[in-house]
């Protein structure tokens, strides 16, 4: 299978770019400045490459496969 390229935003500023090259969950880091007012702050996102049905991910009701979905995103509190 091909790899997935996903841009990832935060609100309207690209934040960076994932590529996915394994089914299943990954879990990827990914350091930005979008969104922050320049200060460097890094991302962690869970994000599923694979065949599901969106409503199993809680994206509604719509039957069409997806090939990527991210089921949550957060940011990483220094220590």
């Amino acid at each position: 299978a091909d790899p997935a390229e996903v841009d990832v935003f935060v609100g309207r500023s690209r934040a960076g770019e994932i590529r996915i090259d394994r089914h299943g969950w990954n879990r990827f880091e990914i350091e930005t400045t979008a969104g922050t007012g320049g200060r460097p702050v890094p991302i962690t996102l869970r994000v599923k490459k694979g065949y599901f049905v969106p409503s199993d991910m809680g994206l509604g009701e719509d039957g069409r496969l997806l090939g990527v979905a991210c089921r949550g995103a957060w940011w990483e509190t220094p220590a």
